[in-house]
């Protein structure tokens, strides 16, 4: 459902002129990093919930790391600049 929503958001803004607003841009930027949640994190984290060992080497630990912080990162920004926006309009 993660990667379907926001695949559906990212076409719909992305397909229609009239949404080529600055606060839609943001909500698209979130759509893209909650995409890539969907997509990287999610399957690799459930696959390390489910089984009790680390599959995929010591180097994709390390990236792996890095690729959940910087999403997170990410959207967590998003969210900032969304609540500015709110709050300016």
């Amino acid at each position: 459902w993660t990667v379907f929503l926001n695949l559906l958001v990212i076409i719909s803004i992305s397909h229609f002129k009239k949404l080529h607003t600055p606060t839609n841009l943001i909500i698209l930027s979130l759509a893209v990093s909650d995409l890539l949640i969907g997509l990287i994190v999610m399957p690799v984290d459930a696959i390390n919930l489910i089984e009790t060992c680390w599959y995929f080497g010591r180097t994709f630990c390390g990236l792996f790391v890095v690729i959940i912080g910087l999403l997170l990162s990410v959207s967590l920004g998003n969210f900032v600049l969304i609540a500015i926006d709110r709050y300016v309009a």
